[in-house]
């Protein structure tokens, strides 16, 4: 099982080699080298009601998903991700536990790839806190939305074009009301994320 802990206390997994509605756009309106990144797969967590209503939006928009349980990205990364890397530093993207992103993004930029955007979703009493550490997002209601948020998010994965490198990074919060008993666990974090090629043609 791979998860975070499993990630740090292990050396051998390190030395691994590895040989598509409404648009978003993220960072500056002066980038001249804006790019879509298709996504091979989107990464979601079966355990989670959030993650797994995120999962469905994305299906019903096209995209490929794929499942793992409890942040373990152990057969995704053995059966699929790990091979597919070795022939080309595809893009990916999911709503998952911070454990599963953290794995992945560090076989990711082993692999040629960047994070382009991270989202934090945490559920603080009653409400639910977004805090994004990507590009220019704005995090209203309007994009959110309360009850939908993470179909929303799902949108915003799949709709978005990005800056062909990396730029300054902003931080940015909300915060909106939930009814208790729905969505996240009291105190639990999801994270809304992309990975993608470091370097992309123009």
């Amino acid at each position: 099982m791979i998860n975070r802990r499993r990630f740090i206390q292990s050396s051998s997994l390190a030395t691994l080699p590895l040989w598509s509605g409404t648009k978003f756009a993220f960072g500056s309106q002066a980038e001249a080298a804006i790019s879509e990144f298709p996504l091979y797969t989107v990464v979601y967590d079966e355990e989670s009601p959030d993650s797994i209503a995120f999962a469905n939006e994305a299906e019903r928009m096209g995209q490929h998903t794929s499942a793992i349980s409890n942040g373990d990205v152990t057969k995704l990364w053995y059966d699929d991700l790990y091979h597919h890397w070795k022939q080309a530093p595809v893009a990916i993207g999911g709503l998952t536990t911070l454990d599963a992103f953290f794995c992945l993004e560090i076989f990711g930029n082993d692999a040629g790839l960047r994070r382009v955007l991270k989202v934090e979703h945490r559920r603080e009493e009653d409400a639910v806190k977004h805090q994004s550490f990507g590009m220019d997002i704005a995090l209203d209601d309007h994009v959110l939305g309360q009850d939908a948020w993470s179909e929303r998010m799902a949108q915003i994965l799949i709709n978005s074009s990005f800056p062909k490198t990396r730029t300054t990074e902003k931080f940015i919060s909300m915060t909106h009301s939930e009814n208790k008993g729905q969505g996240l666990d009291a105190h639990s974090t999801l994270v809304s994320w992309m990975i993608a090629p470091r370097q992309v043609a123009s």
